[in-house]
């Protein structure tokens, strides 16, 4: 061991080691040690590639192989619409009458064509309003717990309109209804609903057709 001086300044106690031995191609080593880290992180990438997203639902249809994609709820919907709540029968029509669907008839079991009242013979019924297979139904007023509930109607009779208390989605040609009515009843977009929904008391909750189809 000896001192190392440094242009005239002498650093105390500063080891040396002396006839230390030349590492023969040293570059070389050093290159093969870069090469070696840049496979190291090229395996990790591809590893990194290879795990499936957690994002992606494991979900598949026999009539879908494609890889799965985010659209906005907005861009799957071709019509919105509310209905018409005239003063009614308090009991349901029969299958040749016209009848105005109430809250009722969304629920989380399902639809129910029979929770209607019949649209007495003074009003002229509103066509536009009949409710059709494969529409979606979203409860808009009442209690809470009863706001944003969604169903898709598989099969409906004729002559039965949406009251002013339901909200109506179509979707366009190539969205799947059934599969976006059990998106829409998902934990997560409930939540989303019940936060844009307004109301002075949970009994008298009510949300917009605006702040669904932008949920």
């Amino acid at each position: 061991m000896a001192a190392q001086k440094n242009k005239g300044n002498v650093i105390a106690n500063t080891p040396v080691i002396e006839n230390a031995p030349v590492i023969a191609n040293a570059p070389v080593i050093a290159n093969a040690v870069k090469q070696s880290h840049d496979a190291n992180a090229n395996n990790k990438q591809i590893a990194s590639a290879k795990k499936p997203r957690n994002d992606v639902p494991k979900l598949r249809f026999k009539e879908f192989e494609g890889e799965w994609g985010q659209k906005k709820l907005e861009s799957q919907i071709s019509s919105i619409d509310s209905g018409w709540s005239p003063q009614c029968e308090e009991y349901p029509s029969e299958e040749n009458e016209w009848g105005v669907l109430k809250t009722t008839s969304v629920v989380w079991e399902g639809f129910n064509p029979n929770a209607n009242k019949k649209l007495p013979s003074k009003f002229e019924p509103r066509p536009g309003l009949e409710v059709l297979a494969n529409d979606i139904l979203i409860t808009r007023a009442g209690p809470t717990s009863r706001v944003g509930v969604p169903v898709h109607v598989d099969k409906v009779r004729t002559k039965l309109m949406i009251s002013d208390k339901l909200i109506r989605l179509k979707v366009i040609e190539n969205c799947s209804s059934q599969f976006l009515a059990v998106l829409l009843g998902n934990r997560k977009v409930q939540k989303q609903l019940i936060s844009k929904s307004s109301g002075l008391a949970e009994s008298q909750t009510n949300i917009s057709q605006k702040n669904i189809i932008k949920n």
